[in-house]
């Protein structure tokens, strides 16, 4: 991390190397060239499907109750 701030970092080192799984959890097999994945809302904890995961970045938004979102960062932070 010589001379890299802490956000390029996790922009050019971590975020690369996550996955969705190691993020959101157990998430359901994607189609063929799905770049997003409904699941039900870890944060308030949702029956329906209503979460939404993009996987080729890690972003995420609760279409429900929290209506909120962001990136793998902000949704590890809520979850503490």
């Amino acid at each position: 991390m010589s001379g890299q701030s802490l956000v390029d970092f996790y922009r050019d080192e971590l975020l690369p190397r996550l996955t969705p799984a190691a993020v959101f959890g157990p998430l359901p097999r994607r189609r063929s060239g799905a770049r997003q994945l409904r699941i039900p809302c870890p944060l308030h904890g949702g029956k329906e499907p209503n979460f939404a995961v993009h996987t080729c970045d890690l972003t995420w938004y609760c279409l429900s109750r929290c209506q909120v979102g962001g990136d793998a960062l902000a949704f590890v932070h809520r979850q503490s």
